[in-house]
């Protein structure tokens, strides 16, 4: 057993340092980048002072009594990170300090006291002792906290995602479901821990606790490593390197005249019926706004207000119809469902087949069995 928890957490050490690696190459001087960057290194260490304490290394020992509540920082900078996602002008984005403040009381009145005392070999208040013999409520109060801004930062990715379809064609291509993951697998593991620390409370079986843990976020780092070290835009997602007039329309009140909306209707049935512009797979509300001639916000502001829908969906409104005519077209007939949806503006089957699901109500060879 202690064999392969040294392993688990060797191989954990490896791949978060792979990680951080592959965010200190990608050269963006961004707000995301520096919250992921605390984030993993958050991690590191505490999978640095996790392997001290296995093996009684003295040093990595005392190196944890200055980590002691360090779950008080990365819950804030995971919702913090999220929320800088969501912010389209990068350079006036600004951290709000007080969600730092419980970390803050927490090392001043817990972290430096037990470091003092650790040197001085004695406690120096007496209110150590006590918080001592209760451990597992401070293990419980952290983890609680920890979870309740995981649970903030998921209600935020919800609203990102949203605001997104008002501006990209394609999701994945953003890499959203990542995200998505990221956050919930946090929280698994925070589940597990909560559901660990209550077991440990009442069974000694030490080892066998330590191996799950560590095994846990062995599974999750694999599975942050497998994308990152692949694509290190998952991290950092490209649209926040856009432009800032992608901003959505919804953020500040917008003023479209009678005229203006005439002349987008006009342009947007000539692009998209006579020029087929849904076609292009990496379309953005940046770039049809630029070929109707008006601007991100008016033309979102008029898909939103007058049409009852975003960008993501008007978008793909077009390409499924495109679908279902070339479907119909004899000499097509060579081509496979998922080579029709490519020449359609698709760049995955799964996004394809659950947008298809989602209008039609069938699947794509359900609907090709349906009109043969």
């Amino acid at each position: 057993m202690k064999l392969a928890i040294d392993f688990v957490l060797v191989a954990s050490i490896v791949i978060l340092v792979v990680l951080l690696l592959v965010l200190v190459r990608y050269k963006r001087n961004i707000i995301p980048q520096k919250f992921l960057i605390a984030i993993f290194l958050i991690l590191l260490f505490l999978q640095f002072t996790s392997y001290g304490i296995f093996h009684q290394i003295r040093w990595l020992q005392f190196l944890s009594l200055g980590l002691e509540g360090v779950l008080l920082l990365i819950g804030p900078l995971v919702y913090l990170y999220i929320k800088s996602l969501n912010s389209r002008k990068q350079s006036n984005w600004k951290v709000k300090w007080i969600h730092f403040v419980p970390y803050t009381l927490y090392l001043i009145f817990l972290t430096i006291p037990v470091l003092v005392s650790a040197f001085q070999k004695r406690y120096i208040f007496e209110y150590l002792i006590t918080v001592n013999e209760y451990y597992y409520v401070r293990d419980y109060a952290e983890l609680i906290f920890l979870a309740s801004y995981l649970m903030l930062a998921l209600h935020s990715f919800y609203k990102m995602n949203t605001s997104l379809k008002n501006v990209f064609s394609i999701l994945e291509y953003k890499n959203i479901k990542w995200l998505g993951t990221f956050i919930v697998g946090l929280l698994g593991l925070v589940v597990i821990n909560l559901i660990l620390l209550t077991f440990e409370t009442f069974d000694s079986s030490g080892d066998l606790f330590d191996f799950i843990t560590v095994s846990a976020f062995l599974l999750f780092i694999s599975y942050l490593g497998y994308f990152g070290t692949s694509q290190s835009q998952i991290f950092v997602p490209e649209y926040l390197l856009e432009s800032d007039s992608s901003e959505d329309a919804t953020e500040k009140r917008i003023y479209i005249t009678a005229q203006e909306i005439g002349e987008v209707e006009k342009k947007l049935k000539s692009v998209f019926e006579s020029d087929k512009l849904f076609l292009d797979d990496s379309l953005t509300l940046h770039k049809l706004a630029s070929e109707l001639l008006t601007s991100d916000k008016k033309l979102s502001f008029y898909l939103n207000n007058h049409l009852n829908t975003n960008f993501y969906d008007f978008v793909n409104g077009y390409r499924i119809d495109e679908f279902k005519r070339i479907l119909q077209n004899k000499s097509k007939e060579n081509l496979s469902l998922l080579g029709i949806a490519f020449e359609c503006g698709f760049k995955s089957k799964s996004s394809f087949n659950r947008v298809f699901k989602k209008l039609t109500g069938l699947s794509p060879s359900q609907y090709k069995n349906s009109i043969q």
